[in-house]
């Protein structure tokens, strides 16, 4: 049967996808070049279909910090649950209350970057100025919500997992292992800025 990955490397078969560990290192990055140096990295507990893109995100996250000189430190790493439930609220709780708490949240995805945003305006923490939140996606919503992101085509991986479906229908031999990787782009905005003096 034809078949074709959106999203995901799959060794041995046409897939499309976005390569999640540099997308994450250039936005970490992007936080440590503002100035932040405790940027805690908040990813989903739940088990989906992404957990790919999770753990390569993560690892770009991790990366970054490691070229810059900077210590991992797994109580910024927060693995929070799914829709349901206050995780993210306990999650930014423990965050805001270590004794180096972090300047800068990086959610693995624009979703959660906006349950994050809302659990920050409950707890009165502003944004940027106390701490600053960065997601991933370039969901619709976060332009509307001013959400620093990486955005990735979401309509040209569609239109390229349909071509190269096409491809592996009419010659299966010469298209089976084709990896299409699509660019993605930091979208700065107004959740992120340099951290608070004194931080």
């Amino acid at each position: 049967m034809p078949l074709v990955f959106v999203s995901q490397h799959a060794e041995g078969r046409p897939s499309v996808y976005v390569d999640d560990a540099d997308a994450a290192l250039r936005g970490t990055r992007h936080l440590i070049n503002l100035g932040h140096r405790r940027i805690a990295f908040l990813q989903t507990s739940d088990e989906t279909g992404f957990a790919w893109s999770s753990k390569n995100r993560l690892a770009g996250h991790l990366r970054a910090l490691a070229d810059a000189g900077l210590e991992r430190d797994d109580a910024l790493i927060m693995s929070v649950p799914g829709w349901k439930g206050s995780g993210m609220g306990a999650a930014v709780g423990r965050l805001l209350s270590l004794q180096d708490p972090p300047t800068a949240l990086f959610a693995e995805t624009d979703d959660f970057a906006f349950r994050l945003l809302a659990a920050l305006r409950e707890a009165n923490v502003p944004v940027p100025g106390r701490v600053s939140v960065m997601g991933f996606d370039d969901h619709v919503m976060a332009g509307v919500l001013g959400l620093t992101t990486l955005a990735q085509p979401a309509a040209e991986i569609g239109r390229t997992a349909v071509h190269l479906a096409r491809s592996v229908i009419e010659d299966a031999d010469g298209a089976h292992r084709r990896h299409i990787v699509l660019p993605t782009e930091l979208v700065p905005r107004g959740s992120t800025a340099p951290p608070p003096t004194g931080s």
